[in-house]
């Protein structure tokens, strides 16, 4: 009876953290890869490690902006109201 038990406990666990790391942590690990690739013109990507797309997503007002507003539609408007003033005149710098 102990054995069975050892055996269920061990596979649940084993079941759940192969089915974590299938659906959880591969794909997250692989849209991080592909954010430090080249975006190619032909294909999706190009095996060349590059920064660039962080650098223009934290220095880019336009990607400031998609941010803010994709926080203002899930965010209570009060809330945001003083993130999209300092942002504004962050832009306007």
């Amino acid at each position: 009876m102990k054995q069975t038990r050892a055996f269920f406990n061990r596979f649940s666990i084993g079941v759940t953290a192969l089915w974590l790391l299938l659906f959880a942590l591969l794909p997250n690990i692989g849209l991080l890869v592909v954010t430090v690739l080249t975006r190619g013109e032909q294909d999706f990507v190009l095996p060349q490690f590059t920064l660039d797309n962080y650098a223009y997503f934290f220095t880019s007002a336009e990607a400031l902006q998609s941010l803010l507003f994709t926080l203002a539609e899930d965010w209570d408007e009060e809330l945001l109201a003083p993130v999209v003033q300092r942002a504004k005149e962050l832009c306007r710098e």
